[in-house]
């Protein structure tokens, strides 16, 4: 091969993986869309929202519905459009399907007011606001008759984000 040829064939492969690595044709996988903001109220809510409500782009959950996920720890909604870094996941049995809630913080860490990394670290170092969170999801955003199933780590909350991605691929083939 000589240089000429060499040297097209690096610029080909250069332009190649710029394409593959463009904002707009990717698809972030931690990526969340903002529905309300903290303080703010569901449409069914009474209590203001501990957090940022909203969803994961590209997710299904077992109810057909993308993945809801509660953004604590930052001021900033914005936050969520930058990446999440998931922490917990919270469940409820609603008839035959099973809901989840991922609860998250922002993946730069210089956004977020809680120095927290992982489940274990949120429940040991934020007593207080982990048992308010718990009975704010109980109380307002479990729909009545569900059945409480609880919380589950960050590893669980990272392989459901990964079952609902391709649940949602599945649905759109």
């Amino acid at each position: 091969m000589n240089y000429s040829t060499r040297l097209w064939f690096l610029l080909a492969l250069l332009g190649l993986m710029a394409c593959e690595s463009s904002p707009e044709a990717a698809d972030p996988e931690d990526v969340m869309r903002i529905l309300h903001s903290a303080g703010t109220y569901t449409d069914t809510g009474r209590m203001p929202l501990p957090g940022h409500w909203g969803t994961l782009v590209s997710t299904r959950g077992e109810d057909a519905q993308p993945l809801g996920v509660l953004l604590i720890g930052t001021a900033e909604a914005e936050a969520g459009r930058k990446g999440i870094s998931p922490i917990a996941a919270v469940q409820w049995a609603s008839g035959e399907s099973i809901r989840t809630c991922i609860i998250a913080v922002p993946a730069d860490s210089r956004q977020r007011r809680l120095p927290v990394s992982d489940y274990m670290d949120f429940r040991l170092s934020q007593d207080a606001y982990y048992r308010l969170l718990d009975i704010w999801l109980q109380h307002e955003l479990m729909p009545a008759g569900a059945r409480w199933l609880g919380w589950q780590n960050e590893v669980y909350a990272a392989a459901e984000i990964a079952r609902s991605r391709r649940r949602y691929e599945a649905a759109n083939q």
